[in-house]
């Protein structure tokens, strides 16, 4: 049994065959979903401050925000927009029980859904610097192919709100899927690359690292002309 299997069970050990039909799909049938009442007004309360000017850093499923108050630790002079849909795990992080949104320095905790909240983003014109996308739950059933963010139908607008999206795995086929689609928008070919001697910023990248797991990382940048064409 390889290291990596030993996290990751799934039947499926290649590129889901159905990702390139959903993608295919998708641009010829956008998606006419509207976000969550919840991710509405979550998107509301905060967008003052994204519309302040300050540059953007989107830490998507954050989790607890451990990798957010790193990011907001590393950049400073940016707003860290630490965004997930658990209610308790952002309890854990500090928002108060029952707020959708709060702020704390230079780091806001948002509970949102993160497609519907980049949908929004999205129509307001916002941009991003750094788009964080860190050990999602990789969804390793194959018969849960779009429940993975690439494989969502507003995963498009996750990549337009970005200037740089960066995801991180240690699951291989999902760092690949991840890759082909990013390739299959920007028109070019992304790659995947090994994560060596990585600086942990979440629990589950320390708790890969130091169990000697291969760790994966897919980053690329994303063209003006691509976020241009989305308005």
């Amino acid at each position: 049994m390889s290291r990596e299997s030993k996290t990751i069970q799934s039947a499926q050990l290649s590129v889901h065959p159905r990702l390139r039909r959903c993608l295919q799909r998708y641009a010829d049938r956008p998606s006419e979903s509207e976000p969550a009442a919840h991710t509405v007004q979550s998107f509301a309360q905060v967008r003052p401050w994204l519309e302040s000017g300050q540059s953007l850093i989107l830490d998507s499923g954050c989790g607890t925000a451990e990798s957010s108050r790193w990011l907001a630790d590393q950049y400073p002079d940016h707003l860290i927009l630490a965004v997930d849909q658990s209610a308790h795990r952002l309890y854990q992080a500090g928002l108060p029980d029952g707020h959708l949104a709060v702020r704390q320095g230079n780091l806001i905790l948002i509970r949102a859904d993160v497609t519907g909240f980049c949908q929004l983003m999205r129509r307001c014109g916002l941009r991003v610097d750094r788009h964080m996308i860190l050990y999602p739950n990789p969804w390793p059933k194959a018969r849960h192919l779009q429940r993975r963010y690439h494989a969502h139908p507003l995963f498009a607008d996750m990549i337009r709100i970005s200037k740089l999206i960066e995801c991180r795995t240690n699951w291989a086929v999902y760092a690949e899927e991840f890759a082909l689609v990013l390739s299959y928008h920007l028109g070019s070919r992304v790659e995947v690359r090994p994560l060596r001697n990585p600086t942990p910023v979440t629990a589950f990248e320390r708790k890969y690292y130091n169990s000697g797991h291969i760790l994966y990382q897919v980053n690329a940048s994303v063209p003006k002309s691509l976020h241009s064409a989305a308005q």
